[in-house]
C-alpha cells in the first residue's frame, strides 16, 4: 500500500521519514495533529518535490482539516485536490493519491466521480483501508445502506484500531438495520479513542436511529 510504495518512490531518507510522520499524526485526526502533519508533508515535500506520496498525504490533510478544524473548506479543497492531481501526475500508479483524491471529490459533493476514482483506488490496492473507508461514505450518501456497511466492515478488517473507522462502522450498521452490533462498535470506538468527538458522535447517531 502506500507507505511501501513511498520508500520505492523517493531516495531521500529524510524525506521518507517525514512522511511516515506525517502519515502517523494524520491517522491521529483533530486538528492538533493534523496540522503537525501537514508540516510533516510539507517539509518532505520541501526536501523532494518530486515525492508523489507526500503530496498525496498533504491532499489528505487539507481534505480533513474542515471536518477536524477551523479551516474553510472553500480553501482547503482547492488545494487538497490540487496536490491530489499533483500526485497521480507524478505516479499514475500510486494507490494512495487515487484514494486521497476519491476522499475530496466526496467532500466537494461530486459523488459519482469519487466513486469512479475510489474504485480505481481499489483496483491498484485492494487492502487500502482507507479507500474502502470513504467508498463507505459515498455509498450511505447515495443511499446503498447494505453495501456501505460492507464497504466499511472491510475497512475495519484491513485497520482494526481505527477509532474514526469503528465510529463509521457502528453508525452503518446501526442504518443497515443491524442497531445491537452498531452501538457495541460504537463503544468500542470511544474505548478506541475516548478524547475524539467522532466515536461520540456516530454512537449517539446510532441512539437517535434505535
Amino acid at each position: 500500500s502506500g507507505t511501501t510504495a513511498a520508500s520505492r518512490r523517493t531516495d531521500d531518507l529524510i524525506a521518507y521519514d517525514l512522511y511516515l510522520r506525517g502519515r502517523y499524526y494524520w491517522h491521529q485526526r483533530g486538528e492538533d495533529a493534523l496540522r503537525s502533519a501537514a508540516t510533516h508533508f510539507e517539509d518532505a515535500i520541501e526536501r523532494d518535490p518530486e515525492f508523489a506520496a507526500a503530496h498525496a498525504g498533504l491532499a489528505d490533510v487539507l481534505a480533513l482539516l474542515p471536518v477536524y478544524g477551523e479551516t474553510p473548506a472553500d480553501s482547503a479543497y482547492p488545494r487538497a485536490r490540487e496536490e491530489a492531481e499533483r500526485a497521480i501526475a507524478l505516479d499514475p500508479e500510486l494507490a494512495d493519491a487515487h484514494v486521497t483524491l476519491g476522499l475530496v471529490l466526496k467532500s466537494l459533493g461530486d459523488w459519482d466521480e469519487s466513486e469512479r476514482v475510489l474504485e480505481r483506488a481499489l483496483a491498484l490496492d485492494p487492502g487500502s483501508a482507507a479507500a474502502h473507508q470513504w467508498h463507505g461514505e459515498v455509498l450511505v450518501i447515495t443511499g446503498r445502506l447494505r453495501e456501505a456497511a460492507a464497504a466499511m466492515r472491510k475497512a475495519h478488517q484491513l485497520d482494526p484500531l481505527s477509532p474514526v473507522i469503528a465510529a463509521e462502522l457502528g453508525y452503518m450498521l446501526t442504518l443497515a438495520g443491524e442497531p445491537e452490533a452498531g452501538i457495541a462498535k460504537g463503544r468500542e470506538a470511544i474505548a478506541l479513542a475516548p478524547r475524539l468527538w467522532t466515536g461520540h458522535a456516530f454512537l449517539g447517531s446510532s441512539y437517535l436511529f434505535t
